[in-house]
């Protein structure tokens, strides 16, 4: 027994006397318990000093059998290698797996942004479409809105009482519009009703041409409407001389019986003919100027119109007038002289007399003309025209002054009747397609009559 052992059994003897010391002084009756606890811990100890010197003995041992120790030694490195091994493994493992989401990670990223690619790639191809698109219809807008602007077209409405017309054969009075009379025919034909659109121009006027589409529609009192579209082409090709006029529609536009049954209303009947002129041709005055080929060498610009070129000189002039060619004028500036621009959506010829300007067989034309170039100077001398000098009945000019909001001209036609029946008359269409500046002259022109 080494002398650490024997300090540490003197040191336990001397605590257990202490204890028994204090316990004998302090008159504890129980002195036989703590004698028995005393004789339990010598026990203890005395088993605890051969364990002890049982595991020396086995240390002892060891130490002093080389062989025994290699064995020992070489059980715990080959353990400490299994251990480190194994936990070689767990990390190569956990390598893998990490290098395996990894792998996914970088495929499901590189598909990502495969798909975020193409995606922008689809999303520049749609823009790209959307932007031409966009471009084409608004060129096709602007194209539908000169055309619809420059359009010629008109309205013949009537109101018919076949009960008071035995005969069923009605021809109305004639309208003149873009300088060629037109007028509605109606009548009764092997039990059919007939309806026809007539063109009163004179086939012994020379040559001449009006290419048209039309609808001739019926209309109840009660709102039932009946609707037929033609295509016709009005004119003189032959430059026949014959005074005689042209007419074209349905020659069995209704039955009559269904017509009475369904639509006639105490013999009442609307009768309504929508026209729009394509091409007109030989119905205006003969041209005073030449804008042709024989002016190239005065001209510093060329204007298109449908294929017909104009030679011009000093755009500027026309810029004056709208603003129209004064944004063209500032392209032309631009370019070399004589170059050339396509103005698409008008006639060559009324664009010709456009830049005649004026006189009363035209004057509608330059309305139109000018409506589409936003010239209110012309507008202007076309509305002074109309009230100082053209020859042109009151209902016409009313019409003129409505469709092209010459305010000043309407206000002279309806300061000139006397009567709601005269307003009736001179407002050819239905009252309820005014335009609220229109509907507020008309009103207030009636209230004046009381």
């Amino acid at each position: 027994m080494d002398q650490h052992d024997v300090n540490n059994n003197n040191r336990m003897e001397s605590r257990t006397s202490r204890v028994f010391d204090r316990t004998q002084t302090s008159g504890v009756e129980s002195s036989i318990d703590y004698r028995d606890c005393f004789d339990s811990n010598d026990k203890l100890l005395k088993e605890m000093k051969k364990v002890k010197k049982d595991l020396q003995k086995e240390l002892d041992f060891i130490e002093n059998n080389q062989e025994l120790r290699d064995k020992l030694n070489k059980g715990i490195l080959e353990k400490m290698h299994v251990n480190a091994r194994e936990e070689m493994n767990k990390i190569q493992r956990k390598t893998e797996e990490l290098m395996e989401k990894l792998r996914k990670i970088e495929e499901r990223s590189d598909k990502i942004l495969q798909s975020v690619k193409m995606n922008r790639m689809e999303i520049e191809k749609l823009q790209m479409n959307e932007i031409q698109s966009k471009k084409v219809e608004k060129e096709e807008q602007l194209d539908s809105k000169e055309f619809k602007t420059c359009q010629k077209e008109f309205i013949l409405k009537e109101e018919v009482n076949f009960s008071r017309n035995p005969t069923i054969n009605v021809c109305f009075g004639s309208e003149e519009h873009f300088n060629v009379p037109w007028k509605l025919f109606v009548h009764k034909k092997n039990d059919h009703l007939l309806f026809y659109l007539n063109c009163m121009k004179s086939l012994s006027s020379g040559k001449w041409l009006i290419d048209t589409e039309f609808q001739l529609k019926i209309v109840s009192p009660n709102g039932k409407e009946l609707v037929q579209t033609r295509e016709f082409v009005f004119g003189n090709f032959k430059n026949r001389n014959e005074p005689q006029y042209m007419s074209y529609g349905a020659a069995q536009f209704l039955e009559w019986r269904t017509l009475e049954k369904e639509y006639l209303i105490n013999g009442k009947l609307t009768l309504v003919a929508h026209i729009k002129i394509n091409k007109i041709i030989g119905c205006y005055k003969p041209k005073l100027k030449n804008f042709d080929g024989w002016v190239m060498e005065f001209s510093d610009v060329i204007l298109n119109v449908g294929g017909t070129k104009f030679y011009l000189y000093k755009l500027s002039v026309l810029a004056s007038h709208s603003p129209y060619f004064k944004n063209l004028l500032e392209e032309f500036l631009k370019y070399p002289k004589n170059f050339e621009f396509f103005l698409s959506g008008i006639d060559p010829e009324d664009f010709h007399f456009f830049l005649e300007v004026l006189c009363d067989n035209i004057v509608e034309v330059c309305l139109l003309i000018s409506k589409r170039f936003e010239s209110e100077s012309i507008k202007r001398l076309c509305e002074q025209f109309l009230i100082e000098k053209s020859q042109k009945g009151l209902r016409k000019k009313m019409q003129l002054a409505m469709n092209y909001k010459l305010e000043t001209l309407k206000k002279k036609c309806l300061s000139g009747t006397t009567s709601a029946k005269e307003i009736r008359w001179l407002i050819s269409g239905d009252i309820r397609d005014l335009d609220p500046s229109s509907m507020a002259d008309v009103l207030e022109r009636v209230l004046s009559f009381n």
